[in-house]
């Protein structure tokens, strides 16, 4: 697990991977802001089942035998990073990606504005991946359909009625 941070007109979003903390610090080290939770997403065995097949499709090639992949499951974690993911407009507003667990068909982003506070949650397919944010807009990188193409779009914000 490392760390996921991002840099912004002389400040720093972070949070340190292994617990739900988000904190904004000035280049000086002052915190700005800061949210802690206690959302946790344990690890399931069809998570790890999902895991495994997934590494020994990826590992093919190597001498491998299953003893080693027990191994690799044995040593897995036992919940899920809480924050996978950050992603900060330049007005400092920030988009906080949530635990995604591979069994998961969506994941689920926290809107932070520039002050701290949380003021939405929007839910997208698991395969998205947040590129840009700016103002009301998301460009992402998804899937296409149900084929194995990838594409770049734009996606605008609004609110649930």
């Amino acid at each position: 697990r490392g760390s996921n941070e991002w840099h912004f007109g002389g400040n720093v979003i972070w949070s340190p991977g292994d617990r739900l903390m988000i904190e904004r610090r000035s280049r000086s080290g002052k915190v700005r802001w800061r949210i802690d939770g206690n959302i946790v997403t344990p690890v399931t065995e069809h998570d790890l089942d999902l895991l495994e097949a997934k590494a020994r499709e990826s590992m093919s090639g190597l001498p491998l035998i299953d003893e080693d992949f027990a191994s690799m499951r044995s040593r897995s974690d036992t919940l899920f990073p809480p924050v996978t993911g950050i992603t900060v407009s330049p007005e400092g507003v920030a988009l906080v990606a949530l635990a995604t667990p591979p069994s998961a068909d969506s994941v689920t982003l926290v809107r932070i504005n520039s002050e701290g506070r949380p003021v939405g949650r929007l839910v997208l397919p698991s395969d998205t991946r947040v590129l840009v944010a700016v103002g009301d807009s998301l460009m992402v990188h998804q899937q296409h359909g149900e084929t194995e193409l990838r594409e770049v779009r734009w996606l605008r914000l609004s609110t649930a009625e």
